[in-house]
């Protein structure tokens, strides 16, 4: 289920480089993808699970919360190294002083089986 996402981030990302970035600025795209992101995570997250969240238990919306967080990790840097970037250039993108949004994504990832469950009742 986690990796047949991973085409949003990407579209989501070449989209706010070629399009929305220039008339939002750096932050308005930030902010802009991080909605874009968070609203398309949290509905696949009700289309997959919304049969099947009201019996999980605490701990596994915990474990599966935390194996998409890892996953994303994985890939996200697993991808950067294989593509040659420095660590630095990658952390850069958890700095939320200079604007940057996506451990708020991340945040999202995490909780969105706790989301999802609430907004299931």
């Amino acid at each position: 289920m986690w990796a047949a996402f991973i085409p949003v981030p990407i579209i989501n990302g070449a989209l706010r480089e070629s399009w929305y970035k220039a008339k939002a600025g750096e932050l308005g795209a930030n902010v802009i993808g991080f909605f874009i992101l968070s609203v398309f995570f949290l509905l696949y997250t009700y289309l997959f699970f919304k049969n099947d969240l009201g019996g999980f238990s605490a701990g596994k919306l915990f474990l599966t919360g935390g194996i998409w967080l890892g996953l994303t990790l994985v890939f996200e840097f697993g991808l950067g190294l294989l593509g040659g970037r420095s660590w630095g250039y990658m952390l850069a993108d958890y700095n939320l002083f200079k604007g940057r949004l996506w451990p708020l994504v991340l945040a999202v990832i995490f909780f969105a089986p706790f989301i999802v469950k609430k907004m299931l009742g």
